[in-house]
This record gives C-alpha cells, sequence and structure tokens, in this order.
C-alpha cells in the first residue's frame, strides 16, 4: 500500500528533500518516497507553479532560487494533491444541488441563503439547511466569507438574514467537500484545500 500524505504534505516534504541543490529525477523520488511516479509528477507540478522547482535538465528537477527561499524561511504548503489514486478525483462534471449553489454564488458575489437557494432548489429536500452546510464548508475552507451585518427580514421579529460573500473562484466546478478528510478538492485548480479557517 502506497504512503498516504495529507494536504500538502508531500510538497513541503520534496522541497526539503531537494534544499541540497541536488538535481533528481521524478522516478527517483517516487522509489525514495515509496509512490507512484503519478503522485510524484503531481507533487512536482505544484511545486513548480508555486516557481519553487525547476527542470534543470531532460527529467532531472532542482529548486528554484524562490524555491530554496521557501525552505529557508520554513514554509509548510498546506494545499495540494493528497490522493492521486482516490477515483473521485476523476469524478465528471455533476449538475447536483451544490453545483447550482456554486454557479450562483459565483454569478451574484454577494448573497444570502435565500437568494442562492431561490435559483438553485429544484425540489430538493432540506435544501436550505444544505445550503447553510456548504457555505459553513466553502467558509471553513476560504471560498466564501460572512459580512458585516444582515439584511432586514420579512417576518416580525426577524434579526435578518446573513450576507455572504465568494472570495475564492477558481472556476466552473464546485468544491467538493471530503469530510473524512477534512478538506474540499478544487477539480478546477487540481488541488484538496484544507478546512481548517474559523
Amino acid at each position: 500500500m502506497s504512503k498516504q500524505f495529507g494536504p500538502g504534505e508531500l510538497q513541503t516534504s520534496l522541497l526539503r528533500r531537494l534544499a541540497d541543490g541536488e538535481c533528481l529525477t521524478l522516478s527517483v523520488l517516487a522509489r525514495e518516497y515509496g509512490i507512484s511516479d503519478k503522485r510524484i509528477s503531481k507533487a512536482a507540478s505544484s511545486l513548480h507553479a508555486r516557481g519553487y522547482l525547476m527542470r534543470a535538465v531532460a527529467g532531472c528537477y532542482r529548486l528554484t532560487d524562490d524555491g530554496l527561499a521557501a525552505v529557508a524561511r520554513g514554509e509548510v504548503i498546506t494545499s495540494g494533491p493528497i490522493d492521486a489514486d482516490a477515483t473521485v478525483l476523476e469524478r465528471a462534471p455533476t449538475n447536483g444541488f451544490r453545483d447550482k449553489l456554486w454557479r450562483t454564488m459565483r454569478a451574484q458575489r454577494e448573497f444570502t441563503v435565500v437568494d442562492i437557494v431561490m435559483d438553485a432548489a429544484d425540489g430538493e429536500k432540506d435544501c436550505v439547511n444544505d445550503a447553510y452546510r456548504y457555505l459553513r464548508i466553502l467558509k471553513s475552507a476560504g471560498y466564501v466569507i460572512e459580512m458585516p451585518g444582515r439584511v432586514p427580514g420579512n417576518k416580525p421579529g426577524s434579526n435578518g438574514a446573513k450576507v455572504f460573500r465568494l472570495v475564492r473562484d477558481t472556476g466552473s466546478r464546485a468544491p467538493l467537500h471530503r469530510s473524512k478528510l477534512g478538506i474540499v478538492h478544487d477539480f478546477n485548480i487540481g488541488e484538496d484545500v484544507p478546512c481548517n479557517k474559523s
């Protein structure tokens, strides 16, 4: 069984491994870590996208100056692919309730739960509570923030409705919550983002 890594752990470990300036192939690194070439390639791609890794010669990789600086300051990468073999990561686009919520959030940018439910609901049960649950997940992963103040409610004695804003719009596909791992998988950027923000 191949080793499992939490969000960003493989990238952080790879960053430290290459800190001595050595130029190594992905196959050598995959053997060292006891994982597939595909998984080490995804981790390397994530470092490359951050400007931390470069291909020095064909198939041989080393850290850039930015990568070495990241090691020197003790940077810990907190998102990235954590389970490249999981079938959920290859899921085709869907059109479920949360997908519709996400599309509405992207269109409106600022919204109440009622706003997005009215646009997205199509006979689903408990849709308001599900929308609140999904917003809490997105908030904990840094995609949505709660705005100060509320909009007035329609019922006497109502405290009004919370207003949310989408602050991290990475693309058309809705982030997928993987509750057992405490992350959302973002299909748009191919990364897993931890749900740990307050």
